[in-house]
Order: C-alpha cells, then structure tokens, then sequence
C-alpha cells in the first residue's frame, strides 16, 4: 500500500492546496459572520412572536420552529434561552 501510495500523482498540486487553504479561510469567515449575526444584541430585535427561525444547538438540528414569546434573561441566570419558541417537525 505505502508503494500504491508514493506512486499517486496528482497534478497541479500547488493550486490544489491554495483552493483548499482558501476553503478554509472561507468557512472560518462564514462562521465568524454567523456569529456575530446570531449574537443577541443584534438578532433579538428580530424575535417576535410569530416570527420563522431554524433551530439548531450544537450538532442537533431541530427544524423550523415559530417563535412564540421572548424575554431578556437577567444577568448571572445559568439559563442558555429566554426564547420561546414552538416547533414543528414533519414525521413520515
């Protein structure tokens, strides 16, 4: 297999690691500007009731969900929402 490997060519190497360098730089930026578009002091003007927002926390993916009511938590709560938000997902 490591003589399989060695004799692998690949050509334009070169352009293929800047595609891929910049790939990267694309997603991280991505990422950045979700952040700071779902940052609270930005989005929660946004949260009214009846409003359409996707749902997702951390990996999970929760679908569609209206939201319902929002209140701003106080200060020092362990609470990671003060939105309320219904959700619907379609089951076959």
């Amino acid at each position: 297999m490591e003589r399989e490997k060695s004799l692998i060519a690949i050509d334009d190497e070169v352009i293929v690691r800047e595609y891929y360098e910049l790939r990267q730089k694309l997603d991280m930026y991505a990422k950045d500007m979700r952040d700071v578009i779902n940052h609270p002091s930005y989005c929660l003007k946004f949260m009214q009731p009846g409003r359409l927002v996707k749902v997702k926390y951390g990996n999970h993916d929760f679908g569609w969900g209206a939201v319902v009511a929002y209140s701003r938590r106080a200060r020092g709560k362990v609470s990671n929402t003060g939105v309320g938000i219904a959700t619907h997902t379609n089951s076959v």
